[in-house]
């Protein structure tokens, strides 16, 4: 019962960090060739967050089941 609840969260944190991409490869699309340099930085800075939160997740995950 635990791994079933934990390999379901791990799913559901999959499909949130799916959206995250999403999101921000929409974002990058939409501001295309007329992105000024504050909202590059802006998105650069929403990749980085969502990246270090992966990697946590990840972290998280592992010493889960380890």
């Amino acid at each position: 019962m635990a791994l079933q609840l934990l390999v379901e969260k791990r799913a559901r944190q999959r499909g949130l960090q799916r959206d995250v991409a999403v999101k921000a490869g929409k974002t990058l699309a939409e501001l295309g060739t007329q992105a000024r340099a504050a909202d590059l930085d802006l998105l650069v800075t929403f990749l980085e967050l969502a990246a270090a939160e992966a990697e946590r997740e990840c972290d998280r995950w592992g010493e889960a089941a380890g």
